[in-house]
């Protein structure tokens, strides 16, 4: 954790450790520890939600409220049934992810070769989305496999690229 700090410049908060009386006398757990940071001018929050798990969020006006989500059996199953309401990416090729809070033609015109770039190059993640938080991906990490600070910058900029995509888009169409 402390060489992603350096990698990005932000400062780690451990409420386990800033709130631990709190916490005690409430009964809740404190929340994992984070890293708030700003990078390529976004306000950035990273969560290590486990070791195997990263929630990046940025925080940012969203063009849409959409999720990205990658096919599950579970999904699969419910899609079967009808149970699922969700959108295919425009690309037909790409059978990994589905889209839900988007109308197929609201899907063609908001995922762009950014978008499309950024989600194959982020996967495998757990979810993306765009809602009143901002900008979030819990993304699979192997911390004690390789995965390092540098791959996390990596991942971050790939978030941000679909989130300044998404900001030149609102800014050029006065949204």
């Amino acid at each position: 954790m402390h060489r992603l700090l350096g990698a990005t410049k932000g400062t780690i908060v451990d409420e386990r450790e800033l709130a631990i009386a709190g916490h005690k006398s409430s009964g809740m757990p404190a929340s994992p520890p984070h890293l708030l940071t700003e990078h390529r001018g976004f306000p950035v929050k990273l969560d290590f939600i486990i070791r195997e798990e990263l929630l990046f969020t940025v925080h940012a006006p969203i063009r849409y409220r959409v999720a990205v989500r990658p096919w599950t059996l579970f999904e699969r199953l419910l899609r079967v049934v009808g149970f699922l309401a969700w959108a295919p990416f425009p690309d037909p090729t790409e059978e990994r992810f589905f889209l839900q809070g988007l109308s197929p033609e609201e899907a063609g015109r908001y995922l762009t070769p950014v978008h499309v770039k950024a989600f194959g190059s982020l996967y495998p993640f757990a979810h993306w989305t765009a809602n009143e938080r901002g900008y979030q991906c819990l993304k699979g990490v192997d911390i004690d496999g390789g995965y390092t600070p540098a791959d996390a910058v990596r991942d971050l900029d790939l978030l941000l690229d679909i989130v300044a995509a998404d900001q030149a888009t609102r800014h050029t169409k006065g949204s």
